[in-house]
């Protein structure tokens, strides 16, 4: 359920800051976390390495 959580939260985040749902960085990453939680595949196996790696660099950059 946390995990799930904090997708509605990045969602809620992103929409706030006009951001687009479908590209921000962090619901990206909590949304492979979940599929892999649930055993589906997961988005990140589509991607290539550097687009994947993008992601999580922008993720951080945003925690700080």
């Amino acid at each position: 359920m946390g995990v799930t959580n904090a997708l509605l939260d990045a969602m809620k985040e992103a929409r706030d800051e006009g951001g687009d749902v479908n590209n921000d960085p962090a619901v990206q990453v909590i949304l492979d976390h979940l599929c892999f939680l649930c055993g589906m595949t997961q988005p990140s196996f589509y991607m290539d390495c550097v687009r994947w790696m993008n992601i999580y660099k922008e993720v951080e950059e945003k925690a700080k």
